[in-house]
């Protein structure tokens, strides 16, 4: 499970653990300390996600990029700190998905994160709108069709606490 600490990946990780117990397969999760934003917040994301994976007894690994490396990344590839970042994560969390033989690799994207995409494309003038997958290869996003709204609901109804992600507003 690639786990930032916002409410989306929370939710997604607390369904893992509660299948996983069910259907009996193991669990992992990661997440990745970019530092691009402020130090204070970063860290405090990812402390969050290592107490969470303690609290659900779900062995943890942190991937930390030191200061300045993704802006360095951005320049090599010219397509901003954004793109930069998703490509480091990515990297990051099929390498872990390799050393532990893992069959699959959650991520948190939901239906507003493909609406999104979807206006995104459109309006870079893309005529094949397709969006985010729902799986790739190992990849697989179990929220794709389940709206932010429906996500904070389940947050609130089984009282799960999760960061706030300062760049999320922009």
């Amino acid at each position: 499970a690639c786990v930032s600490g916002g409410v989306d990946s929370v939710v997604m990780f607390h369904l893992l653990k509660k299948y996983s117990l069910e259907l009996g397969f193991n669990l992992f999760c990661i997440t990745v300390n970019h530092n691009i934003r402020e130090k204070k917040e970063s860290s405090r994301d990812a402390e969050f996600v290592k107490t969470l994976s303690k609290k659900l007894d779900v062995p943890f690994f942190e991937k930390v990029y030191e200061e300045n490396f993704i802006s360095s990344i951005e320049k090599q590839r010219k397509n901003g700190i954004e793109e930069a970042a998703r490509f480091c994560r990515y990297k990051a969390i099929e390498e872990y998905a390799e050393k532990i033989q893992a069959d699959c690799i959650c991520f948190a994207h939901n239906k507003n994160d493909q609406l999104e995409t979807l206006l995104q494309q459109f309006f870079q003038g893309s005529i094949f709108n397709c969006g985010i997958p729902i799986s790739r290869n190992k990849i697989f996003r179990p929220l794709l069709n389940i709206s932010r709204k429906e996500i904070e609901k389940y947050a609130k109804e089984n009282d799960l606490s999760y960061c706030l992600d300062s760049t999320n507003l922009e």
